[in-house]
């Protein structure tokens, strides 16, 4: 497919007229090298190549006065609109060091998918024109031109006719001679192009251009024909002289050329998979709609740039890629394949697009070398890839707490709980880790496995045994429930069991409930809270102010304290809004007759704002750190577990 494209724009670039295709709106899609070449020397730039607005190149041109520009886009817009199929038109465009007339030719082209296309040429035709003015009837004397030379008169009819037209047409001098060129050559079919022709002739003095003609035998050529007006010395038109060549073969090349062209865009663009072609510096040379849609940048702007420095210079990471550490670039200076399963190409809008490509070298019959990158997006490969990573690790963490359970692997942290007016510890709340080695592992680690599957209930029995058990030093202790033990009866009637059998005070023991374990099951939930209420145990409101029923809660559920969420704690210095949010609170709290507890204390200045709003007790690293403890390590009686 490469050597392909190459061949196809190799010859395209071969042609010396300036040849450009333009989509149905006029954008430019295709242009040879002369095109570019002459684009480049007279400062044409990017208006008139490749993605450029041609026929709004020519509406600015016409909108300032220019009488040829006007004429040009109202043709091109009659091929566009199906009124003609050929449109031509002779224009001056002169240099700082020369005079020079240019040939405009447009047709259309229409693919095999139906897309409609105007095929642009420009020539120049500087020379013709000297030599029709310098000639005049010189062209009877080239007999001995390969070219095909005829002289008409005034009315159209042959004078001259050499030997090379005689091999082009198939008519003889003596047969031609004073016949209507029309008649002999033009065919019924191109009589309205002849008309076309013929009238740019008389307007401008000359006619370049290709026309498909009809020869003696029937057959048919695509002749280049230029053909030019001669003058008396009165200035009246004394005839014409035409000469033209046979161009069968090149127009049958140029349709073959687009044909070519078409069918490879049409498959490059049906891939699933983003391509991209580079030259030997790494520079984009073609670009199929899927990369260009899956990165969001229109083709244009991917054409002519090196792709490392438009999408390939970060690493998954966000860190920055080195062009010489890039796998693309490899594959060129080392000749090889790569392929890269775990890679990210940079999007237009900046964000990343995990991709798995595989960059492969090239090289040409005609020594043209470079690489095609195809590419595919791995976002959902990836996204489920990191899924099951994580269910992996869970699974990996159930079984260190089922091992920490059976084993004594299960420690409680102590954290204190400080009355805010008179900075004594009032008491403290239990705080659960996991050892695992010499690593003591943070609840926010494990316990989210072991909530996902099913172990909650079975530490949870663990921290009440074990927190009943450290009450009977009578210290007030705070134990957090989870929403699972919160409404299992189970666990209820374990906690009163626990009590009797160690005969503590009730009231040495809080129990912590958030607002999200009491929404699983409300009712279930008050009814264990007063439960435990009854047997004389204090209840907690968690991270109260995090979500929207607390004060629905407040009213209905039995509660003794109400813990202020960090979040508002934390930057209640700065925050004014965190600071009524908390005279909030604690003016709600009065009115229930609820006590109020600070987490997240972490400076005096925070300390001494609590205490002025009136906070009842307070908790945070400032007061305390949480410190490990000697508890006890109760078991687990195999009857009781509930593991999930």
């Amino acid at each position: 497919m490469e050597r392909t494209t190459d061949f196809w724009q190799a010859t395209v670039d071969s042609i010396e007229e300036h040849v450009a295709v333009l989509d149905e709106v006029g954008t430019v899609v295709a242009v040879n090298a002369a095109w570019r070449d002459f684009a480049a020397a007279n400062g044409g730039g990017a208006d008139v190549c490749v993605g450029a607005d041609y026929f709004g190149v020519c509406e600015r041109s016409a909108g300032a006065g220019d009488r040829l520009a006007s004429e040009a886009l109202a043709g091109l817009r009659g091929i566009v609109a199906g009124d003609r199929e050929l449109f031509e038109l002779l224009y001056p465009c002169d240099s700082p060091t020369e005079q020079r007339w240019f040939r405009l030719q447009a047709r259309i082209f229409v693919a095999a998918t139906q897309a409609r296309s105007i095929v642009v040429t420009h020539r120049n035709v500087t020379e013709a024109q000297r030599l029709n003015e310098q000639t005049r009837f010189r062209a009877r004397l080239l007999d001995g031109l390969q070219a095909a030379v005829i002289a008409l008169d005034a009315d159209g009819c042959v004078t001259e006719w050499n030997k090379a037209a005689e091999h082009l047409y198939g008519w003889s001098r003596e047969e031609a001679l004073g016949c209507r060129a029309r008649e002999l050559l033009v065919p019924d079919d191109q009589r309205e192009a002849a008309a076309t022709a013929i009238a740019a002739l008389q307007q401008f003095g000359e006619w370049i251009g290709d026309f498909v003609v009809q020869r003696r035998d029937g057959s048919r050529v695509t002749i280049s024909a230029h053909n030019a007006l001669v003058y008396t010395g009165d200035g009246d038109v004394e005839g014409m002289v035409g000469i033209a060549t046979d161009v069968t073969g090149r127009i049958a090349a140029e349709h073959e050329i687009r044909g070519v062209r078409d069918f490879l865009r049409a498959v490059t663009d049906s891939l699933g998979e983003g391509l991209f072609a580079l030259d030997d510096s790494g520079r984009v040379t073609y670009v199929n709609d899927t990369a260009a849609e899956l990165l969001g940048f229109p083709p244009a702007e991917l054409l002519g740039v090196r792709m490392h420095d438009l999408t390939h210079f970060l690493h998954p990471d966000g860190s920055p890629h080195a062009f010489q550490d890039c796998p693309i670039e490899h594959a060129r200076t080392e000749k090889r394949v790569m392929r890269v399963d775990d890679d990210v190409f940079v999007r237009k809008d900046g964000t990343l697009l995990p991709v798995a490509y595989t960059a492969s070298p090239f090289k040409t019959e005609r020594s043209v070398t470079g690489s095609v990158i195809v590419f595919r997006d791995v976002t959902v490969q990836k996204a489920e890839a990191d899924r099951q990573q994580k269910e992996l690790d869970a699974l990996g963490w159930v079984g260190r707490v089922r091992e920490a359970l059976a084993d004594g692997g299960l420690v409680l942290h102590s954290q204190p709980i400080v009355s805010a007016r008179t900075r004594e510890q009032v008491g403290e709340e239990l705080l659960l880790r996991l050892v695992v080695g010499e690593e003591i592992v943070a609840p926010g680690v494990f316990l989210p496995p072991a909530q996902q599957f099913g172990l909650m209930g079975e530490i949870d029995r663990w921290v009440i045994r074990a927190a009943i058990k450290l009450a009977q030093a009578g210290k007030p202790l705070s134990i957090n429930l989870s929403a699972g033990s919160l409404v299992d009866s189970d666990v209820t009637r374990l906690i009163e069991r626990e009590i009797r059998s160690d005969g503590i005070d009730a009231a040495l023991l809080t129990f912590e409930v958030t607002e999200t374990a009491i929404i699983a099951d409300e009712a279930a939930a008050k009814s264990a809270l007063t439960r435990l209420r009854e047997l004389g145990c204090k209840i907690a409101l968690d991270d109260f102010g995090s979500g929207y029923g607390g004060f629905h809660y407040l009213k209905h559920l039995p509660v003794d304290f109400i813990k202020i969420d960090r979040e508002f704690v934390g930057d209640i210095i700065d925050d004014r809004y965190s600071r009524h949010v908390v005279e909030a609170i604690v003016s709600l709290a009065r009115g229930f007759g609820v006590a109020t507890v600070a987490e997240g204390v972490e400076s005096a200045a925070i300390l001494e704002l609590l205490s002025e709003l009136g906070v009842d007790c307070v908790q945070g690293y400032f007061l305390g750190r949480p410190m490990a403890i000697a508890s006890p390590n109760p078991t687990t009686p195999v009857h009781e577990r509930k593991i999930g």
